[in-house]
């Protein structure tokens, strides 16, 4: 059989306009993706994401084309990357008031207590963060209580990881503390575990003792973010967002005190 004979096929098929029809359907584009389950009933939502790093006309700039997006909320990036806490009102503020009231926001980077209070009082919806992963990594469980105002309940000071707010299990002093972190609480961890038992896990780096942290820091963060519910809802935010602070950065500074007297 000649050369030609094997070509005939493929150039017949490129003559009569046939190879597109036998190569596979082309595989659409991730905008294209995108945009089909935008618009389909069971395809989710799609956040249009903001940046601009530090600069407030960026973020302003960024936010106000992103809002004529046909987007069903806002994921806000570029957080907590070495703003300081003064200078990120500003940002926020840029950002949040080019956006629709009704489409949810999202931010990234933010988890400490008071950067919660702070993207609360800015108009954010979602808290994307590593705060309790990184807490529980360094075997710290939360132990603050607060009242509606804000107030810690929980304000002794030593120099085995209490500030008020938190407490380090891998401390010798509960190594036959039979007690629960909080008692009352109502997590697994409490119910089930004491201070005694989970610094014994963490101290033979039993995997076990991350678990039950994590169940606890989790169950405790988030009923953090119901009082926060609560005080909005009562139309008392600020007031517990100002007690809340000032309580807390004063913990932290009579922690550093007794540390270096």
């Amino acid at each position: 059989m000649a050369e030609e004979d094997h070509l005939k096929p493929w150039k017949s098929a490129l003559r009569e306009g046939r190879w597109d029809r036998r190569l596979p359907e082309r595989r659409p584009t991730k905008v294209e993706s995108i945009r089909r389950r935008r618009y389909h009933p069971t395809g989710g939502a799609v956040f249009g994401s903001i940046v601009g790093g530090s600069k407030i006309e960026e973020r302003k700039r960024c936010a106000q084309e992103v809002a004529k997006r046909n987007v069903s909320g806002f994921c806000i990036s570029g957080f907590g990357l070495g703003e300081s806490m003064d200078e990120r009102p500003a940002l926020l503020s840029a950002i949040t008031e080019s956006l629709p009231d009704e489409k949810p926001r999202q931010i990234c980077g933010l988890g400490l207590p008071e950067e919660v209070l702070q993207g609360v009082a800015a108009g954010i919806d979602l808290f994307d963060s590593t705060y309790i992963y990184h807490l529980t990594l360094g075997g710290f469980a939360l132990t603050f209580t607060s009242d509606k105002m804000g107030r810690h309940s929980d304000d002794q000071l030593s120099d085995t990881g209490r500030d008020g707010t938190k407490i380090n299990l891998k401390a010798t002093i509960y190594r036959k503390d039979t007690t629960a972190i909080v008692e009352g609480c109502k997590c697994y961890t409490c119910e089930n575990h004491t201070k005694a038992y989970i610094n014994h896990l963490l101290n033979v780096h039993e995997m076990l003792a991350l678990i039950l942290l994590e169940i606890h820091n989790t169950h405790h963060y988030l009923g953090f973010f119901r009082v926060i519910r609560e005080a909005i809802k009562r139309g008392t935010f600020d007031e517990f967002r100002q007690s809340f602070v000032e309580t807390r950065r004063d913990n932290i500074v009579a922690v550093a005190s007794a540390l270096s007297a």
